[in-house]
């Protein structure tokens, strides 16, 4: 059984927070990280699965990641909340997408990038998250 790569959430310097956006959207995956790369003029590309367990889950759960380091270092993931088997990340179950800024993403870049995704015609709701789910997780 070859193993599987573990996405590893790096918190940011300036001010110890990762943030984590949510988004309803119906576009598949694929799709939205092509029109996250055309909106907020990033590339996006498929990146290994995010895996997440939690006390309530029988077994660890992958879920589909994109990733883009950008020229700053700050690193965006966009993750589709629905495992390979059905199942969401428990805290953020509403959500079909989340978008975790990490690396200390500067307070008005995180701010721009969050209305920009408001503006986004492929997403229905975007709503700024409390991350302590994913960093109590991490431990």
């Amino acid at each position: 059984m070859v193993a599987k790569n573990k996405y590893t959430l790096k918190v940011g310097a300036e001010d110890g927070r990762a943030r984590v956006i949510g988004l309803v959207s119906d576009a598949s995956d694929y799709k939205l990280s092509w029109h996250l790369n055309q909106h907020l003029k990033i590339k996006l590309t498929k990146s290994a699965d995010f895996i997440w367990s939690s006390k309530q889950m029988q077994q660890r759960q992958e879920f589909s990641c994109y990733s883009y380091i950008m020229p700053s270092e700050n690193q965006i993931k966009l993750i589709r909340n629905l495992s390979s088997s059905g199942i969401p990340i428990s805290p953020y179950h509403q959500f079909d997408y989340l978008v975790i800024l990490q690396d200390g993403f500067a307070p008005n870049l995180a701010d721009s990038i969050l209305n920009q995704l408001k503006l986004s015609k492929l997403i229905r709701a975007v709503y700024p998250l409390d991350p302590s789910p994913i960093l109590d997780w991490l431990g």
